[in-house]
């Protein structure tokens, strides 16, 4: 019985443990799933735009970078216009903190309207 219930515990974690390594490795290592992502959650309000985008999946700290990024309102009006823009989230302190942690912020050119 103990080990029916240790194998299941066993099982379970494995298997979260393998979804949470999925999930990173989903979003992580292409970055444009992240801005699809947002803006599906945005619900046609506003629309993220870039023309290229890169990440550095570092295990803890990922980095992306975005080129040429605007964000544009549901009236086709742009809010904000970057020529880039660097991020770099710290995991641990994000999952710790409850809130994002930012290694690295950096925008270049940027102009809100």
């Amino acid at each position: 019985m103990i080990r029916k219930l240790i194998k299941s515990f066993s099982i379970f974690f494995l298997l979260v443990i393998l979804t949470t390594v999925a999930i990173y490795f989903f979003f992580f290592t292409k970055p444009e799933r992240i801005i699809y992502a947002v803006n599906r959650i945005l619900d046609n309000q506003y629309s993220i735009q870039f023309q290229s985008a890169e990440s550095y999946p570092k295990l803890l700290s990922p980095e992306f970078t975005y080129t040429n990024i605007k964000i544009i309102d549901d009236d086709r009006k742009e809010i904000f216009k970057a020529d880039e823009i660097k991020i770099g989230i710290s995991l641990l302190k994000s999952i710790i903190n409850n809130f994002v942690y930012l290694n690295l912020l950096h925008i270049d050119n940027i102009e809100v309207i």
